[in-house]
């Protein structure tokens, strides 16, 4: 993959590759990052991942883009992209290189004072990203398009039920992983009953009304970029927006929850200080949610030492969360 990026950046960019490795993080996509000899001499390049749809993969993530810097966001620039029409090639993108450093490679050596800086200026973006609403709940595709569930229907001249759209959505999102969850044998099948029930019967705190949101979807450290200008560190770029999605406002903090943000009280009146008002309890119920997610994620990749690690500490947190 590497001689081909470098094949591409090359001929795209009438330029001479000069250094080409790929990047650090990341675990879906295939991205390497190139110094040429011309502008704008660093260069990324993002391949699509070929097992995901393609209009969920970089076809919707150069939407997502271009959405976000149309309000300010500081995200990179795409210089191009390229749609393949084969199923088995890769489209692939350029993007600007961004300015500063990945704020989880400095942020256990910064002070407790400017934690709680970055904190605030984290929830002001969030903030911001936040007022990006959209028309409907469902899957985020290529051209901004959404695919909501859509049922068998027989033809009727009879009313229609009225229905919460976000819980729908939200529910075959979760029950998917469940139901894969099950095909696991050696799992306790009990103790996926007892997760369904939880999500379930705390459907009344998810009861979201309000218009679509327009979330990050991955939002942590490791996704931001920061440089200290006249003293003081400010946030220079985000990345990573494939989790994108119209989504619950709350769903978005669940990365930095994990990182410990609502842990240290602190970081937290920061983050609320830039943000407002946060649901914590919440925010603690989607991470449980997500982290059931991420157990036949884990599974299905082999990781199971890890696995068990995150199915021990689910049922801690709805031990806790009745509480």
């Amino acid at each position: 993959m590497k001689d081909k990026a470098k094949e591409i950046l090359e001929k795209e960019y009438n330029a001479k590759v000069l250094e080409i490795k790929e990047t650090e993080g990341g675990f879906s996509h295939p991205m390497y990052l190139a110094e040429i000899n011309k502008e704008p001499f660093s260069v990324l390049i993002r391949f699509s991942n070929l097992s995901q749809k393609k209009k969920w993969d970089l076809r919707k993530e150069v939407w997502v883009l271009k959405k976000l810097a149309e309000a300010g966001i500081p995200v990179p620039r795409v210089y191009s992209f390229y749609k393949n029409e084969s199923e088995n090639e890769h489209d692939y993108m350029t993007l600007e290189k961004l300015k500063g450093t990945r704020l989880d490679k400095i942020w256990d050596n910064l002070s407790s004072e400017e934690k709680k800086i970055i904190a605030k200026k984290i929830g002001k973006l969030i903030k911001k990203i936040h007022s990006i609403k959209l028309g409907k709940f469902g899957r985020l595709e290529e051209n901004g398009e959404i695919d909501t569930d859509k049922s068998f229907q027989f033809k009727t001249d009879g009313d229609k039920k009225p229905h919460n759209q976000y819980i729908r959505e939200f529910l075959i999102r979760t029950l998917k992983d469940f139901a894969r969850l099950i095909g696991f044998e050696h799992l306790d099948h009990k103790k996926i009953a007892r997760w369904t029930k939880f999500i379930i019967e705390n459907k009344e705190l998810y009861d979201y009304k309000d218009q679509p949101t327009l979330i990050h979807g991955d939002m942590h450290l490791g996704h931001l970029f920061v440089e200290k200008i006249n003293g003081e560190y400010e946030i220079t770029g985000v990345i990573d927006v494939e989790f994108a999605e119209p989504e619950h406002p709350e769903y978005d903090f669940i990365k930095l929850h994990r990182q410990g943000f609502f842990n240290n009280s602190e970081l937290l009146n920061s983050l609320k200080e830039g943000y407002g008002e946060i649901n914590e309890k919440l925010v603690e119920f989607f991470r449980i949610s997500r982290d059931i997610g991420f157990t036949q994620v884990l599974l299905e990749s082999g990781a199971n030492e890890k696995a068990e690690e995150v199915i021990e500490d689910i049922d801690k947190r709805i031990d806790n969360f009745k509480k």
